[in-house]
């Protein structure tokens, strides 16, 4: 605390430090869940099948790629007589 502080103003200052702290501490609870599930948990319980699903449909639109190019060369190859 500053030296210029009086008494009641360095009382003042750490009944809102604590407040703060208490707060904060209230936040940090809610984030990680202190025993229970926390929304860092949760967000991830959501974004996890997303990300499956994302993963899911690049390799759908991977084999679809896969097989129009394998169509298309045997349309060429098949037409071309040796």
């Amino acid at each position: 605390m500053a030296k210029d502080c009086s008494p009641m103003q360095q009382d003042e200052c750490r009944a809102k430090f604590e407040l703060v702290f208490r707060k904060l501490d209230r936040i940090d609870e809610a984030l990680r869940g202190n025993g229970t599930s926390g929304v860092l948990l949760r967000l991830d319980r959501l974004e996890r099948p997303q990300r499956a699903r994302a993963k899911l449909g690049w390799m759908v639109l991977g084999a679809l790629i896969a097989a129009v190019v394998g169509a298309a060369v045997a349309a060429v190859t098949n037409g071309v007589t040796p």
